[in-house]
């Protein structure tokens, strides 16, 4: 709730003043940093279930906003999944063996990048190669529109319905 009410808006703020040339690229790092040490802290804070599917959390390579991702992995570790916070710049390379070594059951990625729509789907193609089950979630202002198909979810970054569909995935799923 405090993240929701507080942090969110703030850095939507510092985002809107940093467009407007108001607030300088130094200066949004220096609160971006902030804010992100803060909630990696909080990771810790919550116990995860082994009977939960297993989650891992990154953004692709070349995308450096990660608070949206990291919002979104307390989010989950408060509803005690298991994530394996991987975070910003992730390369493609490497990333299947890890999931499969991890038994990922859940892709979650953020970028704040409309462009990225191919690379995105390049990191489920190769995640879904050693998980033909695998389910990701796609969210942050790089998404157009909040919206389903088989085993992917979109969420724009607006949407804070987190829960039903964290609730529609598990559900359909993991039932």
């Amino acid at each position: 709730t405090v993240f929701f009410s507080i942090i969110v808006p703030l850095m939507y703020k510092v985002g809107e003043e940093w467009e407007k040339g108001n607030l300088h690229v130094v200066k949004e790092h220096m609160i971006s940093n902030i804010v992100l040490h803060r909630a990696t802290r909080l990771f810790s804070v919550f116990e995860t279930s082994s009977t939960m599917p297993r989650v891992m959390a990154i953004c692709p390579q070349g995308e450096h906003h990660q608070v949206g991702l990291i919002l979104f992995t307390l989010f989950l570790r408060e509803k005690h999944y298991p994530v394996y916070y991987i975070g910003a710049d992730t390369p493609l390379e490497g990333l299947a063996d890890l999931m499969k070594e991890k038994e990922i059951d859940i892709l979650a990625i953020s970028t704040s990048r409309h462009s990225d729509g191919e690379l995105v789907q390049e990191y489920i193609d190769s995640a879904r190669s050693v998980n033909p089950s695998l389910i990701s979630i796609v969210g942050g202002l790089g998404v157009k529109e909040t919206k389903q198909s088989e085993n992917r979810y979109d969420i724009v970054a607006s949407d804070q319905n987190w829960a039903a569909i964290l609730k529609t995935i598990t559900d359909k799923h993991f039932s």
